[in-house]
């Protein structure tokens, strides 16, 4: 039988049936089920994605992903294109696997003007940190996740302001989702008062089991 992936659906083009197992599609964006990672490189076919391999090592904190230390330091990475975003029409798509067995253990897809390229003359002249887009695209895909998969366990009603004495101050908000097989954390981070602007979008999927 032809394995089945929970995928959800993205983009605001893309009008979703309410069937929640589907098999690879080009009109489905965010992994909810765990696959062998052999099924990864077709899977971003349908996407047309750039793969780009690391040239260094990356290496999570324990704050973002609890069993870091059995990663590899070298996930699959991908750019994929959304141009329903202008503030970053790249996504960073980074699939991250046990080392030793090589199984599936967390996915990132992160919309971030400075990781995918934008020069930073370019974002400040641009305004491409517009809190209202970067909120709105918050909105959609945190609507589309809740669609899915019911309300989220918590979420934040409005952004937070946050502090710090060496990084400034900036906003941030964020929506996490938990099943028997997956995490799902959604979060935003926002600010302009920083030598190198930050804004970015990003959708951690953390695999249970």
């Amino acid at each position: 039988m032809k394995r089945l992936f929970i995928i959800l659906a993205l983009a605001s083009n893309i009008q979703c049936s309410g069937q929640s197992l589907t098999s690879h599609s080009e009109n489905n964006f965010f992994l909810l089920d765990k696959i062998p990672l052999e099924d990864i490189k077709a899977l971003e076919a349908n996407f047309i994605s750039k793969n780009e391999p690391s040239k260094t090592p990356i290496f999570l904190s324990q704050d973002f992903f609890a069993d870091t230390d059995k990663l590899s330091p070298y996930p699959l990475i991908y750019i994929r294109q959304d141009k329903t975003f202008k503030p970053s029409t790249e996504v960073n798509v980074s699939y991250y696997f046990n080392e030793s067995d090589s199984t599936l253990q967390l996915v990132t897809y992160t919309w971030d003007a400075q990781k995918t390229g934008t020069p930073l003359q370019d974002m400040k002249a641009q305004k491409v940190g517009n809190f209202k887009e970067y909120e709105k695209k918050y909105e959609l895909i945190k609507g589309q996740f809740t669609n899915i998969l019911g309300n989220p366990l918590r979420s934040d009603p409005k952004a937070i302001e946050a502090k710090d004495k060496d990084y400034g101050t900036w906003v941030e908000k964020s929506s996490i989702w938990s099943t028997t097989q997956t995490t799902i954390e959604l979060k935003m981070v926002y600010t302009e008062n920083r030598e190198y602007n930050t804004q970015r979008i990003r959708v951690k999927i953390s695999y249970l089991t």
